[in-house]
């Protein structure tokens, strides 16, 4: 992953966060920047709801920091830029795979439709038993699915990434 790259985006991310928060809009005249948000951040929409201002700009200066090499990147930075990025490839893929039965049928899917951007998994890296998870998540849900892949990447508790994430 493109360090600099996910701190810009993050950073886009949460000025936009500020900037709806802080907007006297009214739902209708929202959900346009709130649809190209989440299609970029899939998740963001918990932190809009959960993050304090105090939270979001601390995250900003954060990244500012980074971004000018006066801070090395903590672990929410890389963690925030790998869940979007996984969620982003498991909605494309389970978009991709609607029908699409056992492991090779799936993977002949993927091998031919999924084309994975610097953020997101890369096909090599998922196995059978991670294929089927992400077309059948075990209970249903895709968030506590990809979190607990975060989780087992990064060697720290579901709970440790997700309070981090989302506040």
């Amino acid at each position: 992953m493109d360090l600099e790259l996910a701190a810009r985006g993050l950073r886009d991310k949460y000025l936009e966060i500020k900037r709806l928060r802080l907007a006297d809009a009214t739902e209708a005249q929202a959900r346009p920047a709130l649809s190209a948000l989440v299609q970029r951040f899939p998740g963001a929409l918990r932190e809009l709801d959960r993050l304090e201002m105090a939270a979001l700009d601390g995250r900003l200066e954060t990244l500012d920091a980074v971004l000018s090499g006066s801070l090395e990147a903590p672990p929410w930075l890389h963690w925030q830029a790998s869940y979007h990025g996984w969620m982003r490839a498991a909605l494309r893929m389970r978009r991709l795979l609607r029908g699409v039965a056992g492991v090779e049928g799936i993977r002949a899917v993927l091998e031919r439709h999924y084309v994975p951007a610097d953020d997101e998994p890369q096909l090599a890296g998922l196995d059978g038993p991670t294929l089927t998870q992400l077309v059948r998540p075990p209970g249903g849900r895709l968030n506590p699915w990809v979190l607990g892949q975060l989780a087992a990447l990064y060697g720290v508790s579901v709970e440790e990434l997700e309070a981090s994430l989302f506040g």
